[in-house]
């Protein structure tokens, strides 16, 4: 069982109790899309400090330094490129990556959306823990 799969068995019941708000928002192409309203994607996520404070470590192109050190850092890079994907393409270029995160397949947007908000909550913890020297980093249970 991999990192996702454990998240979301220790952690999938936590999503359906979350009663997040979403408004409708029409993006570049004029295709409606659901997005709570607070989310990275708007600059407010749940650890939105935490999350800036990450931003300057990622670089713009490629791997991070030292991924084998960083993992927590690698992982935050490659989910955020899944999230970017989700919100400026709908998802097109990375289908298979997003629902491998989001824990499900064959779901609506609106589950997918707040899934990987979710889980991007708990990936930005872990690697904030693991670039900052916290005493415990986010574990799965």
């Amino acid at each position: 069982m991999n990192r996702i799969e454990k998240f979301w068995k220790a952690f999938g019941d936590d999503l359906h109790s979350e009663r997040g708000g979403f408004r409708w928002t029409r993006s570049l192409r004029g295709v409606h899309q659901m997005m709570p309203e607070d989310s990275y994607w708007c600059g407010n996520g749940r650890h939105q400090a935490l999350a800036d404070d990450l931003e300057p470590l990622i670089p713009g192109m490629g791997k991070v330094k030292n991924p084998r050190k960083n993992k927590h850092l690698e992982h935050l890079r490659v989910v955020s490129n899944a999230y970017y994907d989700l919100y400026n393409n709908g998802g097109g270029n990375r289908p298979s990556q997003i629902y491998t995160y989001a824990g499900k397949r064959s779901v609506n947007h609106r589950y997918v959306h707040m899934a990987l908000e979710f889980y991007l909550d708990f990936v930005i913890l872990s690697a904030h823990a693991e670039q900052f020297g916290l005493d415990r980093e986010c574990r799965l249970a």
